[in-house]
């Protein structure tokens, strides 16, 4: 797999790769259906062999699904301590630990502040709450974090110092050229 096989957002591709190989956070921005989720499914492979990759589908409401992603990701690569095989078993006897979310959270942040090398992304990060905003500070920096957001979630109200802890890659559509190799390469498929 090649970084220049994405039509059309290539440079794009270089940047989120370059960035999370030297720790930086990336925040994608675009409106819906401008090629967030592809541009960040194509290149997590390449974000792989790079260093251990935690694929998260959103932070929003409901924010124990996110730490459930994030407790997957670390699982994947034996850094639960005192994990067997079963994740989910795992999950359960883990979580009885905790109270909280929040307790949660800490000590996700902390297995992967002591882990080296973790790359996060997460597909949706527009449902960024007050609540959950400190950890996702914390994981911002002991990790690279690739988020796709939409951009009328860099307005929301507090949210604004959180977003300038990103460097932000803006995606605009892409042009008449690349829309019919895209469209050529889709249906060589």
């Amino acid at each position: 797999m090649n970084v220049d096989d994405f039509v059309g957002r290539e440079a794009e591709a270089r940047t989120l790769l370059a960035n999370a190989q030297r720790g930086h956070s990336t925040l994608l921005v675009a409106p819906a259906g401008m090629g967030k989720t592809a541009l960040i499914e194509f290149i997590m492979p390449l974000l792989a062999a790079d260093g251990n990759l935690i694929e998260t589908s959103r932070v929003g409401p409901g924010f124990a699904s996110f730490l459930r992603d994030l407790f997957t990701g670390l699982h994947a690569y034996m850094l639960i301590p005192q994990q067997t095989d079963d994740v989910t078993d795992d999950w359960k006897q883990w979580g009885k630990q905790f109270s909280t979310n929040d307790a949660k959270a800490a000590e996700l942040c902390r297995l992967i502040g002591e882990s080296s090398n973790i790359i996060i992304t997460i597909d949706d990060a527009s449902g960024v709450t007050p609540t959950s905003r400190p950890w996702l500070i914390k994981l911002v920096e002991s990790a690279a974090v690739i988020a796709a957001v939409d951009a009328s979630a860099l307005s929301k109200k507090g949210s604004k110092r959180f977003w300038k802890l990103f460097d932000e890659l803006a995606l605009g559509p892409l042009n008449k050229h690349h829309s019919a190799d895209l469209l050529d390469k889709l249906i060589d498929k």
